[in-house]
Order: structure tokens, then sequence, then C-alpha cells
């Protein structure tokens, strides 16, 4: 699953979740992933290239902060047998704000790494269970000074809150997934829920995510919708991200001239935000199955 990009991307509560992430936490967005586990040997993989930005994010005495990111991201799953497939997800992020007066903090970097493990119970039942490890690989806020190019009081009004940067803190998701997928009626749906287990002050909380798709031409084109939602339970004193984010986008498939790879774009909206900001994405993969 791409989470939307925390950085999501996500992508958890830090919005991209995408990934974004958002995105995203670890659920898969495409037919060929998700509570499907691949047989030993065989995987799906894809280059995920997304944009976030948004307008006054975060007030400061300037007024709101203009912000932007782009990221390219890196995602694959294989298949271990037993049963089991590895996942993992690596985006590197090119992200920027400014405020109405011109200052601005630039950052670059590898976001947020996602590994996951999936089991399958029984081959007969679309339903697994996992765990998800989120590994921030970029400085925390607290190693940027006022060398960056910034006022020292101002920084934190542009770190803090940065939605392209997660919390710099490991989170451990144990988690449910579940799908169908129709043989006469070329549909799937998807879901996936789990306690969200942070290492540091941050707040633990819930991931939830579930969306589908239906093929509106042949098995070739469809038409894919994604729901998903972090939520803090335990406030542990640090302002931890939360958010709900919605997308749709189209999906391509089984060409003749290309059969194992599959294109997709996608837009989304965070519909809600606490400690980050309410911005859109827009999202473009190249995948291809083994």
């Amino acid at each position: 699953m791409t989470p939307f990009p925390k950085q999501s991307t996500a992508v958890s509560g830090r919005i991209l979740s995408a990934a974004v992430v958002i995105a995203c936490l670890f659920v898969c967005r495409n037919v060929a992933a998700g509570p499907w586990v691949h047989r030993a040997g065989h995987g799906y993989t894809h280059v995920e290239y997304l944009q976030y930005f948004d307008r006054g994010f975060v007030g400061t005495d300037e007024g709101g902060l203009d912000y932007r990111s782009r990221a390219v991201a890196f995602y694959g799953e294989i298949g271990l047998g037993w049963e089991t497939q590895l996942i993992a997800r690596v985006p590197f992020v090119r992200a920027w704000n400014r405020d109405a007066v011109d200052n601005s903090f630039i950052h670059r970097s590898a976001g947020t790494m996602t590994l996951a493990l999936d089991r399958t119970v029984d081959a007969r039942v679309p339903l697994t269970f996992g765990v998800q490890v989120d590994v921030p690989l970029y400085r925390s806020p607290d190693d940027y000074d006022d060398a960056e190019g910034l006022d020292a009081d101002l920084l934190p009004a542009f770190i803090d809150r940065f939605p392209t940067i997660d919390e710099p803190t490991v989170t451990i998701t144990p988690k449910v997934q579940m799908g169908f997928s129709g043989r006469r009626l070329p549909a799937w749906l998807q879901a996936s829920f789990g306690p969200q287990i942070r290492t540091n002050d941050y707040g633990s909380g819930l991931a939830i995510e579930g969306g589908g798709g239906v093929f509106v031409f042949k098995r070739i084109l469809a038409l894919t919708t994604w729901l998903s939602g972090r939520f803090v339970f335990d406030d542990r004193g640090k302002d931890t991200k939360e958010h709900i984010y919605s997308e749709g986008g189209l999906w391509l498939t089984g060409l003749r001239f290309a059969p194992r790879m599959n294109f997709s774009a996608r837009a989304g909206r965070v519909l809600w935000a606490r400690n980050a900001g309410r911005g859109a994405s827009v999202t473009a993969t190249v995948g291809y199955s083994f």
C-alpha cells in the first residue's frame, strides 16, 4: 500500500500520506497488491511521483505559509513463501515553504522508510495479519539551526508543522488487512486497520484505510478511490499529526504491448487535519508485476 506520504509522502499524520505518507502508511492500492499475498519469488514494484501543495497551513506573525513538495518513492512487494510477503517503500523529498515576507525553508532528504511483513492465515480467506515499521531517514527538526537561512525565532513555525516531515520517531503498526476481488463483477475492495505505537514522546493512536475500484473498460481501465485516517488517542505532550485523506484516480493495466505493467494517476485532498496542513496532492505511478 502506498501510504499517503507522510514525509508521505505521506503520508503517520504528517500528511503526505501520503503519503504523503500520506497514500501512505501499509495497504497496497493496486489490484496486484494488498491482501492478496504473492507466491514466493513473485511480486510487484512501482515508481511513484507525488506533488503536494497547501496555502497558509500554519499561522505565523507574518501570516500563513505557502507549502510545496515533490517526492519520488520506490515501492516493492515480494513473496517470501509460507504465505508471507515483504513490503518496502523509500521516498526522496524536496519540500519548501515561504511566508508573506519571503522567509523560506527548504528541506531535501529521504523521507520515512516503510518496511512491512504480511501473512495469510488461510489462503482461501482474503485476510492478512502483519506488522509495519516506519523509520524516518531525515534530520529531526531539532537538528536545524539559524545556519539554515532563517532567524532562530522563525524556525519553530517553519519546521515543527512541516507536513512533509513526519514526526522524528519510529512507528510500529500491527495491522489487519482484508480484501475482496470479484470474479464476475470487475471490482475490488480493500481495508486495513491497526494501532500505531510511537516510540518516544509523540502520541500513539489508530490507522484506518480503505478503498476500492471498478473496471469501466474491459479489464484495462479502472476508477479507484481511497480514504485513510490517522488518529491520536495517547497524547504524551508533543503535537502529533492527525488527518483524514481522500483521493480518486484512474488505473490502467493489461495492455497488449506491456501486459505486466500498470499506470495510475490520482488526485487527493486532506479533508481534516490537526497539527498539520489541509493541502491537496497529485500522484502518478508506473508499476510492474513479476
